[in-house]
This record gives structure tokens, sequence and C-alpha cells, in this order.
């Protein structure tokens, strides 16, 4: 089972490129790129991916996807933006399908 400390050291393995997820923490507010990892680990954990795939994905263009996918929602929202809102930005952007493209494209 992953956890938020997984995704910290997935950005901070030397293979990271520095774009993908990282993007959303220079971007985003401390609390909000907390929220959003605690979505993105929970919904890792149902689709039972693991830590390699979960650093595949954190530094793809799926996860840069997903950092300007919540970026919308922080500023152009009005604070209208909810939970729900976030959870199913990640479940759009954090798939089985975007798994198997990464790993696909590194054959």
């Amino acid at each position: 089972m992953l956890t938020t400390n997984d995704l910290d050291r997935a950005l901070r393995d030397p293979r990271h490129l520095g774009s993908g997820w990282a993007y959303a923490n220079t971007v985003l507010g401390a609390d909000d790129v907390a929220n959003a990892n605690d979505l993105i680990i929970e919904h890792a954990n149902e689709l039972r991916i693991g830590y390699e795939d979960l650093f595949e994905w954190s530094n793809s263009k799926h996860g840069r996807y997903l950092a300007w996918a919540i970026e919308e929602l922080v500023f152009e929202s009005d604070g209208l933006d909810t939970q729900d809102d976030w959870r199913d930005a990640v479940q759009r952007h954090l798939t089985i399908e975007h798994i198997r493209d990464i790993t696909r494209s590194e054959r």
C-alpha cells in the first residue's frame, strides 16, 4: 500500500526529471499540494499500482496534466471547487491506461 511518503520519494528520486506532477509544487500552495497528494495516493491504492508505476506517472505528461487541472480548479473556480471536483480530476489523469501508455513508451 502506497503512502504520501512514496509520492514524496518519487519526486525526489534521482531519475525524476522535475516535470510531471512536480509542476504542482511550483504553482500550488502547500495545502493544495498536500490535499491533491492524498487523493493521488488514495486513487493509486484503489488501482493497486506500485511505487515504480507511481514514480513513472509522477514523471509523465499525465502527472503534468493533473497539475494543470488542479491549478485550473484552484485559480479559475472562484472558490466553488469541491473535493469531488479534485477527486474527479485525479481519476481522469491517473488511470491504468495511462500507466500502460507510459510503460509501453519506455520499450
